[in-house]
C-alpha cells in the first residue's frame, strides 16, 4: 500500500489529473474501502463527465447496439466496486494523518500512474522537448485516463458493458486532440481559456481545490523526480 497526500499527488500530476485521483479517494472513503484503485478513478471520471465520458459517447454513436452507453459502464463499475472488501473501522479514519489528507493507493493504481508517467515522458521526447536532468514530466489527464483503461479490472468492466477498450482509448486520444485544438483556437481569439468548471481562485497556492477545472492540459510541466518518488515508493 502506498500513502500520499493531495499536495504530493499534485506535484506528480497536472492539476486536473490530481483532482481526479483526489475525488476517487473521496469515493473510496465513502464506500468504506481502504485503498484507492483504478476502479475508483474510472468511476469518478465517468460520473463527472469530461474526457472518459466523451470517449464512451463517441463509441456509442458509432455502435448499432442501443445498450452501449456510458450508463452501462457506470453500472458495471459500480458492481465491481461493490465487490471490493470493506474495512472496519470505517476507511474515513485511514485517510487522514494528523488532520492532513492522505490517500492509500493500491498497487494497481500505482502501476497505472507509472504507466502514465512513462507514456508522458515518451510523448515529450517524441515532441522534441528536452528536460533538465533529475526532472520528470507531470502526468496529464489524457495519459492518466488511458493508463486507467489499461488496468485489468477496468478493462473487464468495459467488456462487460459492451465497450472495446481499444476503441475507447482511441476515442480518448481523439477527444483530447479535439479539445486541445479548440482550446488553442479559443486562446488565440480571446486570450481566455474557457471552461464549464470552476477554477481555483488560489492559482499560485500550494494546494488546489478538488473541484478544480476538468479541462485537458496537454503541455507537460517538469517537477523534481523526488516528488513522483514520494507517490510511487512503497511504505510497509
Amino acid at each position: 500500500m502506498r500513502s500520499a497526500g493531495y499536495a504530493v499527488v499534485q506535484q506528480a500530476l497536472v492539476e486536473v489529473a490530481a483532482a481526479a485521483v483526489w475525488q476517487a479517494a473521496n469515493l473510496a472513503r465513502r464506500r468504506g474501502h481502504a485503498q484507492v484503485t483504478p476502479l475508483h478513478v474510472a468511476s469518478t471520471m465517468l460520473s463527472t463527465g469530461g474526457l472518459l465520458r466523451a470517449a464512451c459517447l463517441r463509441s456509442s454513436s458509432h455502435s448499432k447496439s442501443p445498450a452501449l452507453r456510458p450508463e452501462a459502464l457506470q453500472f458495471c463499475l459500480d458492481v465491481a466496486l461493490s465487490r471490493l472488501p470493506m474495512v472496519w473501522p470505517p476507511a474515513a479514519a485511514m485517510f487522514t494523518n494528523h488532520g492532513a489528507p492522505v490517500m492509500a493507493l493500491s498497487n494497481a493504481l500505482v502501476a497505472a500512474l507509472k504507466r502514465a508517467q512513462a507514456h508522458e515522458r515518451r510523448g515529450s521526447a517524441d515532441g522534441g522537448q528536452r528536460q533538465p536532468g533529475g526532472l520528470v514530466v507531470k502526468v496529464g489527464l489524457e495519459q492518466l485516463v488511458v493508463s486507467i483503461l489499461d488496468d485489468p479490472s477496468v478493462d473487464r468492466a468495459l467488456r462487460e458493458a459492451g465497450f472495446s477498450g481499444t476503441q475507447v482509448k482511441a476515442n480518448v486520444r481523439k477527444e483530447a486532440s479535439s479539445e486541445h485544438s479548440d482550446s488553442v483556437h479559443s486562446h488565440r481569439s480571446d486570450n481566455i481559456a474557457a471552461s464549464p468548471w470552476p477554477v481555483s481562485k488560489k492559482a499560485n497556492a500550494g494546494q488546489t481545490s478538488p473541484g478544480t477545472v476538468w479541462d485537458v492540459l496537454h503541455r507537460p510541466v517538469v517537477v523534481p523526480d523526488r516528488s513522483l518518488a514520494l507517490i510511487l515508493s512503497c511504505h510497509r
